[in-house]
């Protein structure tokens, strides 16, 4: 699976909903990882959220969201919004939604390309 993703502003309504009750959302239980190549980040509150296209084993495009911890928690630990830069190859994990398709709240991201890491921190 190859994945090209897009960061694109949160989307007004299911953001606030997540940041609310993210476990209400997404299944915790499960997580799944995502490969891919950075287009587009755009650092918003109250989640980041990204957007990414991600290639099947069929050769088909699925848009896949990826909402990331709130805004201030991120810049506790250096994530900036220079931190992603078109290009960057990511490695992502996280907890699949529980009924959107093709959502997912990021758990982990690897760039390995210089070794960064960002894991969200445990509750």
């Amino acid at each position: 699976m190859s994945l090209v993703p897009a960061f694109v502003p949160s989307i007004p309504g299911s953001v606030a909903s997540a940041h609310h009750s993210i476990a209400s959302i997404y299944d915790e239980d499960h997580q799944i990882m995502l490969e891919g190549v950075v287009t587009r980040f755009t650092y918003v509150n109250p989640h980041p959220v990204r957007m990414r296209t991600v290639v099947d084993d069929k050769g088909r495009s699925q848009v896949w969201r990826l909402e990331m911890d709130n805004r201030g928690g991120l810049a506790e630990v250096g994530f900036g919004v220079q931190t992603l830069k078109a290009g960057d190859r990511l490695l992502v994990t996280g907890s699949p939604a529980r009924t959107i398709p093709h959502s997912m709240y990021l758990r982990k991201l690897e760039r390995p390309a210089d070794g960064f890491v960002y894991e969200h921190p445990p509750y």
